[in-house]
């Protein structure tokens, strides 16, 4: 899997915070929580950077409501699919969270959709605007669009 670098990298480096915060005598568990999308990957950098560091780390994904109120309590550290998802968390966390504390490490492209074989012949958002073209917004699971901006022909 070729996310678990990137991953790995801000995990060492947030766990890095987390640790130098403490006595170097004693290890602290650290509590990840995030979506389900990314687990996986979590889950390995996770394993590694606890292996190597002595540190039990427990990761917690799955839908927002699943987590969100135990991260309130006692998050280490939140993940997120997309840097809009992150704003959304950062939103329902509360003050818990801090947005100038978030990294992101990629930007997502938007992408145009079409119908198979192109049927309208879309090559870019100009091609968008004519009025016999219909557009649907994605929302949720970490695609996220403007509410309201769609028409109906």
């Amino acid at each position: 899997m070729q996310m678990i670098p990137s991953f790995l990298s801000v995990l060492v480096v947030t766990a890095t915070v987390f640790a130098n915060s403490i006595s170097t005598a004693t290890a602290q568990d650290l509590r990840i929580y995030g979506p389900g999308g990314p687990e996986p990957a979590i889950r390995e950098a996770a394993r590694q950077f606890g292996a190597a560091h002595g540190i039990k780390i427990e990761v917690t994904a799955g839908p927002t409501d699943k987590w969100l109120n135990a991260a309130k309590v006692d998050a280490d550290l939140i993940y997120s699919g997309s840097e809009t998802m992150m704003t959304d968390f950062v939103d329902a966390m509360g003050g818990e969270l801090v947005a100038a504390t978030v990294t992101p490490l990629y930007l997502r492209a938007s992408a145009i959709l079409v119908r198979p074989g192109n049927p309208r012949h879309i090559r870019g958002f100009s091609d968008l605007l004519a009025p016999e073209v219909r557009v649907l917004i994605v929302n949720g699971a970490g695609q996220n669009g403007p509410l309201g901006r769609h028409r109906r022909s």
